[in-house]
């Protein structure tokens, strides 16, 4: 009986860690680091050096017509991108700006996207149709 229950609870644990799905976006410099988990809810964490600054928070969107986007939503694919490149300003106290970042696009099968970018200065996400 023993046996059986540790074989249970073994075969539980390994099926709730193969469901979720665990992803890591880093800033260019690797100081920054987002920690995002997707299961039957999105959520996030940040480290800065090793160091928590922001502990898992949960991510979702309510939509006007009442659908909540990253709760329950099934992931497509996910894709990571580097940017590096210079942008000219126009009315700015220098030429060009430093635009460099890593980019993690996850897609749901509910016709959205979630995109988060990790600069060196700071992490941001954003929902977007599709």
């Amino acid at each position: 009986m023993k046996y059986i229950l540790t074989t249970f609870l073994l075969l539980a644990l390994t099926i709730n860690a193969w469901a979720q799905k665990k992803y890591q976006l880093k800033s260019p410099d690797g100081k920054l680091v987002a920690a995002i988990s997707l299961d039957d809810k999105i959520s996030y964490a940040i480290t800065h050096q090793g160091e928590t600054i922001l502990e898992p928070s949960v991510l979702n969107m309510t939509l006007e017509n009442g659908v909540t986007w990253g709760k329950g939503s099934q992931l497509k694919s996910a894709k990571t991108t580097t940017l590096h490149q210079q942008i000219n300003a126009l009315f700015y106290k220098r030429n060009q700006i430093d635009d460099h970042y890593n980019e993690l696009v996850f897609s749901f099968k509910e016709n959205f996207n979630l995109v988060f970018r990790a600069y060196n200065e700071g992490i941001a996400y954003r929902f977007v149709s599709t």
